[in-house]
């Protein structure tokens, strides 16, 4: 594995947020109570559950290619195959003109007449793809194409998360009932049951978020915004 940007960001960040509620209901049952406990606990925690990142990052990205088929069923097809069609988001000058350049970068490819597509939706998705194909490969260098690489990481953040999400609810679940457990059976000081009420209402509010937030919805837009950059840069190419 690298650890490049992009590595660390939509790999190794879900499957750490993944792990979290495991790190709270630990520090729910064994609060900080001095600088050395807390440099003890916070290097033991963080090591172990950096390790576990480590372990599971590869299966976090797996799940969510895995899962990404059943999104692009869901939308109609993938982000990048509207930008310039007949279902663009985007202005018709705006996508005759990226039409345009992208026919003088590929002469071979045969976009459909406007005709054609009010006919067959889809019958311009091998032209798009293609097209996308092309422009993927000439944007990698993410210092030349900044925005196309921060959109790129956005949505494999969120894909990744998705293809988590029956893992991240259970995980917060295990988490919020142990930080309970925590606090019903565990005699605590003043200062040990301020701890593991602020570690329940994170796993709560983790919890919540994994169940609500974390949807298609949420992919497609990070998925529209990289399309729209990824087309736009065919410009300066």
């Amino acid at each position: 594995m690298t650890f490049d940007a992009y590595t660390f960001r939509a790999r190794l960040m879900p499957v750490f947020i993944l792990l979290l509620p495991i790190g709270l209901a630990f520090f729910s049952f064994f609060p900080i109570t001095s600088i050395a406990s807390a440099l003890v606990g916070l290097f033991s925690t963080l090591s172990v559950q950096g390790l576990l990142t480590l372990l599971f990052s590869e299966i976090g990205r797996d799940l969510g290619k895995k899962k990404e088929p059943g999104l692009y069923e869901k939308w109609g097809g993938m982000p990048t195959d509207f930008i310039i069609s007949l279902q663009s988001p985007l202005d018709r000058i705006t996508v005759e003109r990226y039409k345009n350049k992208l026919r003088s970068l590929l002469p071979d490819v045969l976009f459909p007449t406007l005709a054609q597509e009010e006919i067959d939706i889809k019958s311009g998705r091998d032209a798009y793809r293609s097209c996308t194909n092309f422009m993927r490969e000439k944007t990698r260098d993410a210092s030349k194409y900044p925005l196309v690489f921060k959109e790129n990481v956005s949505y494999g953040f969120r894909r990744n998360l998705w293809g988590m999400k029956p893992s991240g609810v259970a995980v917060a679940l295990m988490g919020l009932i142990a930080c309970v457990v925590s606090i019903v059976a565990s005699p605590k000081s003043e200062y040990a049951e301020v701890v593991a009420w602020a570690c329940f209402a994170i796993n709560a509010v983790l919890l919540t978020w994994w169940t609500l937030r974390i949807n298609p919805a949420w992919i497609k837009v990070a998925g529209e915004e990289y399309a729209k950059h990824l087309f736009a840069t065919c410009e300066t190419l």
